[in-house]
């Protein structure tokens, strides 16, 4: 895998050509770069399609690539360092009345990023790539304020792990975790560290979401499917692209089923209820077929599946009313806190 390739999969950022102003030191100790009188200085014009306005490219009294100044468009200035074989050992680039280094890469002789790094505004460093002995990626995201937000590894046999950390730096909040077969599982944990969630991706998108009790049994689990190809733009669609099929409920034990919800399939994340199923003891359940939460049939079954009585409410009826608690529907799994280049 190429140097550009593994970083736009390792977390969707476009690497940008660049440097810095040569008109100033840098806040990373770096003195401005001054021509010596033996360089060869070259100075092309970029076509109006490229980022880049002008290139000043500088060569030692070898005639050998050393450097290239850079001017962008949208005002930045960058630089690029070159090693004896041509090729870019070192790259930055400064933006508009800003006198820190906003992003600087360095490579090793095949052209690979060694290191990585973006600061913030305010100099603090953003975003810390790294490459480690044994050729996995770090990757470390910081708050202006310095604090830790989150770190991502990135192994060469493709699995990766992210934690995500608390406003304060100091604890895990959440975990991502990528494994060999291209499946994904994430958790959120409280700040007593228990275990709050637990996802699990399946590869065709599909998620099962269980969520857990203080006590840490589990309190009910959701299945949704993903959309492929669906049309955000248009108004018939309110939704991320994944859809809420069932919900279950679990007694204290976290293994007795008490409820089932079924969903219609529709245009949102949440569609209107479909069916509830509820669940005595013995097996036996009840199945009640609802429009807008109201039951319109209620049918009965013994703990062989055996259907037993059925009961049908008519429209002047005053229909039971299936009252649904919110949260059940809720997923914040779903709300990309996954890996935006794993989506």
């Amino acid at each position: 895998m190429n140097n550009r390739s593994f970083l736009w999969l390792v977390f969707s950022v476009l690497v940008l050509s660049g440097c810095r102003d040569t008109s100033e030191a840098d806040p990373k100790g770096n003195l401005p770069v001054a021509a010596p009188a033996s360089e060869r200085r070259k100075v092309e014009l970029c076509p109006e399609s490229s980022p880049e306005q002008s290139r000043s490219t500088f060569f030692n009294e070898r005639d050998e690539l050393v450097r290239a100044e850079i001017e962008y468009r949208d005002k930045s200035v960058g630089c690029e360092i070159f090693d004896s074989n041509g090729k870019v050992k070192e790259r930055w680039r400064t933006y508009p009345a800003k006198k820190q280094v906003k992003l600087r890469e360095t490579y090793d002789g095949k052209g690979e990023v060694v290191t990585h790094l973006e600061y913030h505004s305010n100099g603090k460093v953003y975003q810390d790539l790294r490459r480690q002995k044994n050729g996995d990626y770090r990757l470390s995201q910081y708050w202006d304020t310095g604090l830790l937000s989150t770190e991502l590894l990135v192994r060469t046999d493709g699995t990766a792990e992210r934690l995500s950390y608390s406003d304060d730096g100091k604890r895990i909040d959440g975990r991502t975790v990528v494994l060999a077969n291209g499946e994904i599982d994430s958790w959120y944990y409280a700040e007593d560290g228990r275990t709050v969630s637990h996802s699990h991706w399946q590869k065709n998108g599909n998620q099962e979401v269980k969520y857990f009790r203080a006590d840490g049994t589990m309190s009910h689990r959701q299945w949704w499917h993903i959309l492929r190809n669906f049309d955000t733009a248009a108004d018939v669609r309110e939704h991320r692209g994944w859809v809420l099929d069932k919900v279950e409920e679990y007694g204290s034990n976290g293994k007795t089923l008490f409820r089932r919800i079924i969903l219609s399939d529709g245009p949102s994340d949440v569609n209107p209820l479909k069916e509830v199923q509820v669940y005595n003891a013995d097996g036996s359940y009840s199945a009640r077929h609802l429009t807008d939460n109201k039951v319109d049939r209620e049918d009965s079954y013994g703990a062989e599946g055996t259907l037993l009585t059925s009961k049908v409410y008519a429209d002047t009826d005053e229909k039971p009313v299936e009252k649904i608690d919110k949260k059940l529907l809720e997923c914040f799994h779903i709300i990309g806190h996954k890996f935006d280049n794993f989506d």
